[in-house]
């Protein structure tokens, strides 16, 4: 009876400056507790508490607790996506409400920190998220083992189908040809080579710190049939030779590191020939939400890609222009990007029987299934974004 008492008084605090939405709180006895928001919008969502531990972890960790609490069952929702865009509507006041303890953030941060990406370290937080193994990530990615946003021409379209559009405006973009050497930095399972390969007669070069993705794509190379040279190594981006006309990053920068972005993006420049054209597809972060993200570990970078950090766009064209390169050509896929996100949920959870099979717990499947409604949010309310960009020398 305290606990519950003690529980609806904490939760009472922790929304009382919520301004969309209505939310309603089923306690472990059954009594219901509903909170509203002071404005119009009306996003009705619901959780269930199924341990009052949840409260502590709210209160000792704010949003990060809120992820821990949930991987550990302290509370279950039946429309997960629909609560985390709740707590993305009404970040700012539930910031100031659940900031946690320094203490707790404190050792989350020197955590993090104590990954980051140097070249000793870089290789083992790769391999903590990619290494989990080819059969489990085959199992819902796309038959072109593409992880990372797809371009839909229509939403309707199958999700290779969009995969394939995706690399096909990449290459567009930095106008791709036949004769360009290219390098892909961060190849994943090869989805890009294969769409090169079978398109182009370039010769290509491709690096990966993940040695399950490597050896993937090691054999599969070895089939393909083009007229180009193709070369995939184990290769961290700071060790690279030589200089090339085309270079190609899916979504790798996040995995770089706020320390070493600078030296990224100096590689980048001195790996182009003086003609050479640049394509990055990148994740960002909204410029608002950037300070508050520098000084605190979320979810993703907790549980799911240690030493990951996300730039904002004037961050990468900062870089950019500080390294002697320009940004000269963007486009934005937030919307594609909610999409890929829902077409992998949707797959991963209709998979969950075999990953079962291989070993993987109820609390794996949690904290993954939070992953992607997670950034699913993040790119449905406008926190994060998505980009195509083209850089260039600085003339």
């Amino acid at each position: 009876m305290l606990a519950a008492k003690l529980t609806i008084f904490l939760l009472k605090k922790f929304f009382a400056r919520v301004n969309n939405g209505e939310l309603t709180v089923e306690l472990p006895s059954g009594q219901q507790v509903t909170l509203i928001g002071h404005n119009n919008r009306m996003l009705r969502v619901s959780i269930r508490v199924t341990s009052h531990k949840l409260i502590p972890l709210l209160f000792l960790k704010g949003g990060l607790g809120a992820g821990e609490a949930y991987i550990k069952g302290y509370w279950t929702t039946p429309d997960l996506k629909k609560i985390l865009e709740f707590a993305a509507i009404n970040r700012a006041p539930l910031s100031k409400q659940l900031k946690g303890y320094h203490a707790a953030k404190f050792f989350d941060k020197a955590l993090h920190f104590l990954r980051h990406n140097s070249v000793s370290r870089a290789q083992k937080n790769i391999s903590a998220h990619y290494d989990l193994g080819n059969n489990f990530y085959g199992q819902w990615l796309d038959a072109s083992m593409t992880y990372s946003s797809a371009i839909f021409d229509d939403f309707s379209d199958s999700l290779q189908k969009a995969q394939t559009n995706k690399y096909e405006k990449l290459c567009h973009l930095v106008e791709l040809a036949p004769e360009d050497t290219v390098l892909e930095i961060g190849c994943g399972w090869g989805g890009l080579i294969n769409y090169v390969k079978s398109r182009y007669s370039c010769d290509f070069t491709a690096i990966t710190l993940s040695e399950e993705q490597y050896n993937f794509v090691t054999e599969k190379n070895l089939n393909l049939q083009s007229s180009g040279k193709s070369f995939v190594s184990l290769c961290d981006y700071r060790n690279l030779q030589g200089e090339f006309d085309k270079i190609l990053s899916i979504e790798m920068i996040e995995a770089v590191g706020v320390k070493y972005w600078p030296i990224f993006f100096s590689k980048l420049k001195n790996s182009l020939k003086n003609s050479g054209v640049i394509g990055l597809q990148a994740i960002t972060i909204a410029e608002d939400y950037y300070d508050d993200y520098e000084k605190n570990t979320d979810f993703i970078q907790r549980y799911i890609f240690p030493g990951g950090m996300l730039p904002t766009l004037e961050i990468i064209k900062r870089l950019s222009k500080s390294s002697g390169l320009q940004v000269v050509k963007g486009h934005d896929y937030a919307e594609h990007y909610a999409v890929t996100l829902e077409h992998w949920r949707d797959r991963f959870n209709k998979a969950w029987p075999k990953l079962n099979k291989q070993g993987f717990d109820s609390r794996f499947r949690r904290t993954w299934d939070y992953y992607l409604a997670y950034c699913q949010a993040g790119f449905s309310e406008g926190m994060l974004n998505v980009w195509q960009l083209r850089l260039e020398h600085d003339s």
